[in-house]
């Protein structure tokens, strides 16, 4: 089930919600998965703690199969715990990985919807995935505009 949202951009930069392009100081109003009461429940039900109580190697053995409200579950009780730094970074790494994996996927449902390929390049040049998605982009306009000129 998704749940209408508005979401505003607060920074500097063009950010991709759901699919949608935010320019930056403005807003949208975007579809985003509502949480379940089942998924709600096994959150709740997460034992963070008996996770924790392992090796940090064990532990970054297990990070993939968490959901990102469990590593932040883990992260939060790393922190009020035993504060151990290698497990945070390794938590904090598999969070922001799946956070930019997810933010790739926004990114690539919008390119098509976006007119001005150049500015975009410009705004997105100190991130080499994206510069590749938009020269991809751009190489498949001018081929579609190639075919439509024969």
């Amino acid at each position: 089930m998704k749940v209408k949202e508005a979401i505003t951009n607060t920074s500097a930069a063009i950010m991709f919600v759901a699919g949608k392009m935010i320019p930056p100081g403005e807003t949208r109003i975007v579809e985003v998965p509502k949480q379940s009461a089942s998924s709600q429940v096994a959150a709740m039900s997460f034992d963070a703690k008996g996770e924790l109580a392992t090796t940090v190697a064990k532990l970054k053995e297990k990070l993939e199969s968490f959901t990102q409200d469990q590593l932040q579950q883990l992260q939060a009780e790393e922190e009020q715990g035993q504060n151990r730094a290698s497990a945070i970074d390794a938590i904090t790494d598999e969070i922001k990985s799946r956070e930019y994996s997810v933010e790739l996927e926004e990114f690539a449902l919008a390119l098509s919807s976006v007119e001005d390929l150049d500015a975009l390049l410009l705004d997105v040049a100190k991130d080499e995935a994206k510069v590749a998605m938009v020269n991809d982009e751009i190489a498949k306009r001018a081929e579609q505009q190639k075919h439509v000129n024969q």
